[in-house]
């Protein structure tokens, strides 16, 4: 599985109804294929996303709310 498909379908799961950040499987794999790797938890990267996903489930709901932006495509004002 590559880290795009991980990604996705975890973040799809995560972050679901009013914390939905992508429509389905196929808009957030078209996004992320755009994001190079990455290593910090800023900048506009797969690995910023990668760490406010998991932020998003270290304490729901209110993580959710806070961190499943920061995964979107346009990294919710964070993952720019």
């Amino acid at each position: 599985m590559s880290a795009c498909d991980a990604f996705c379908t975890d973040d799809l799961a995560s972050c679901t109804g009013a914390n939905a950040a992508y429509a389905d499987l196929a808009a957030c794999k078209t996004a992320c294929a755009t994001w190079p790797a990455g290593t910090t938890q800023s900048g506009n990267t797969l690995a910023c996303r990668v760490y406010h996903l998991a932020n998003a489930k270290s304490a729901p709901p209110n993580s959710l709310t806070t961190h499943c932006p920061h995964t979107s495509a346009n990294g919710g004002g964070v993952c720019i």
